[in-house]
């Protein structure tokens, strides 16, 4: 079952209340997405997969680190 989250998950912050949570900056990532979209532009799942892994530091880090070429990362969407 879907579960939606409500507008406060967008800005959630860790238990310092200094950062924004990485639920937090990735929600706040796909809004980003969202706002570089012309209205009634469709896009596909593809385009925001490769613009997260792009923008997204949790999700830049991880495969960055996992010594994987970039194309190997965009064929493992």
């Amino acid at each position: 079952m879907l579960i939606m989250k409500g507008i406060d998950s967008v800005f959630e912050k860790d238990d310092t209340e200094k950062q924004y949570t990485e639920k937090a900056r990735f929600y706040q990532d796909i809004l980003i997405f969202a706002s570089t979209l012309r209205e009634d532009e469709p896009f596909k799942v593809w385009d925001l997969a490769k613009f997260l892994l792009k923008n997204n530091a949790e999700l830049r880090n991880q495969y960055h680190n996992s010594g994987l070429r970039e194309s190997t990362i965009i064929e493992r969407i």
